[in-house]
């Protein structure tokens, strides 16, 4: 036991309500695989004030609507991915953090229903530049042609775009993902949008994984011929997710808990049954509706 914890690099412990047992495992970690990084996902005030104690031996850091803090560092090299969620409503302007951390960000996820103008929220605190390698902005509406002013489009490789206000700006995001070189994968999420609309947008991308979320329509069965229409012209995609009437919270969230439920419904056999995989052999997994068919 003693030398394999010199092989662990890096820990992600999932703490949703703390207790007891949660609290031992945290402490056990930080002690005893003191090489390596222990990070936690979790949305807890009292984690993340542990967490935000050991700030220069973290790389990710989520921050809620209730957490306040001091800027009493001036650069952390460790820290690559910042979690904000509701920052509208914070004591403290975690906005304010980003810039302290422009240097080190690899990954920013912004969850913030109350912002009106997310950019003119960057410029407030001269933002700007940010080379970042995922990106996940949940907002009300966003001026998709100002999105250069704050970042780095092509180094952008993982986008998600969440909307809370109805609208489908689909000729600026043809726009937006044609200025990011190095984009892979995409995760739209907008209430009563058109997929064939989105998708024709997204044709001539190298992009791998496709996610489409439609959340302002009722929960219907989505078949093999429709999601066969949808891919055509769409050669590289190995992940493809369509769903109608349900809300995820992405895959940058929580990478390792995203991709959906593996349960082999009727919906899905269904599914797998009449999809043409010869016609897609790059097709690896389909999800429909948060539910995973392997192909």
């Amino acid at each position: 036991m003693e030398t394999s914890t010199y092989l662990v690099k890096h820990i992600v412990l999932y703490i949703e309500n703390p207790n007891a047992y949660s609290q031992y495992c945290y402490s056990q970690s930080v002690q005893k695989f003191f090489v390596a990084r222990v990070d936690v996902d979790s949305s807890n005030r009292a984690m993340f004030e542990k967490q935000f104690a050991r700030i220069h031996k973290i790389t990710q850091l989520r921050v809620q609507n209730d957490f306040s803090f001091k800027y009493d560092f001036l650069f952390c090299s460790s820290l690559k991915e910042l979690y904000i969620t509701n920052s509208k409503n914070c004591v403290t302007d975690t906005y304010r953090l980003i810039g302290t951390l422009k240097e080190t960000l690899t990954l920013l996820y912004i969850d913030d229903n109350g912002v009106k103008d997310i950019i003119d929220h960057f410029n407030k605190w001269k933002i700007s530049g940010l080379k970042l390698k995922k990106l996940a902005l949940r907002v009300p509406e966003l001026s998709l042609e100002r999105m250069n002013e704050v970042f780095v489009l092509d180094e952008i490789v993982s986008f998600e775009l969440h909307f809370y206000n109805d609208v489908s700006p689909y000729k600026s995001l043809k726009r937006l993902c044609s200025s990011m070189k190095k984009l892979r994968s995409i995760n739209i999420s907008w209430c009563n949008f058109s997929f064939e609309k989105v998708m024709q947008q997204l044709l001539g991308l190298r992009l791998y994984k496709i996610r489409l979320e439609n959340y302002g329509r009722e929960e219907r069965e989505i078949t093999a011929p429709e999601v066969e229409s949808l891919l055509q012209g769409h050669d590289l995609v190995t992940l493809f997710g369509i769903s109608n009437g349900i809300i995820s919270t992405g895959e940058i969230l929580h990478s390792e808990r995203s991709l959906g439920s593996p349960e082999l419904t009727p919906a899905v056999q269904n599914f797998y049954e009449n999809f043409n995989k010869k016609k897609f052999p790059k097709i690896q997994i389909v999800c429909i509706n948060n539910l995973m068919c392997f192909m």
